[in-house]
């Protein structure tokens, strides 16, 4: 077995051990914690960056919410506080990471919840807000009505406007 091959299973292993909730990240040996969070940051920028800029839709289906859902279980961001394992919340790693915006970002948040949690961190003003809510009202399909606005938050998020070159 080459080199790569034992990482890419060691890899398996430890995201199987995840997924089954043997191991939850935030339980990680301190020495190791740093480069398994420095992989759920990169896994999570790419979930968001897939669902936000791919060609598929944004807006996700409810098997694509559900598959997703677990993944952030898996990555220790989220959690489920309910017997049923339908209500969850942020772990404090993924309260680090401003969870709820990734899932706005990700398409997750249906899209009235979208528009307060944007507004909740200062990446839409109350006008736009006014203006793509009447737009919902009207029927407007929120795939096509959204997906600019959020992809203009990203931005604005992760490139504050003080900060671009």
């Amino acid at each position: 077995m080459t080199r790569n091959e034992r990482s890419a299973q060691i890899e398996q292993e430890f995201e199987d051990m995840v997924a089954e909730g043997i191991l939850r990240v935030d339980h990680i040996h301190a020495k190791y914690a740093p480069s398994v969070k420095a992989q759920v940051l990169r896994d999570l920028h790419t979930l968001v960056a897939t669902r936000l800029f791919g060609n598929g839709p944004w807006l996700v289906d409810p098997e694509t919410a559900c598959r997703i859902s677990h993944k952030l279980c898996a990555m220790g961001l989220d959690e489920v506080i309910s017997d049923d394992g339908r209500t969850k919340r942020a772990t404090a790693f993924g309260k680090e990471q401003h969870l709820d915006l990734q899932m706005v970002f990700m398409g997750l948040w249906e899209p009235w919840d979208a528009l307060s949690v944007l507004e909740d961190y200062d990446l839409i003003d109350a006008d736009e807000i006014d203006i793509l809510g009447d737009c919902l009202i009207e029927g407007a399909d929120p795939e096509l009505l959204l997906r600019d606005s959020v992809r203009r938050a990203y931005y604005e998020y992760h490139c504050p406007r003080g900060y671009r070159l």
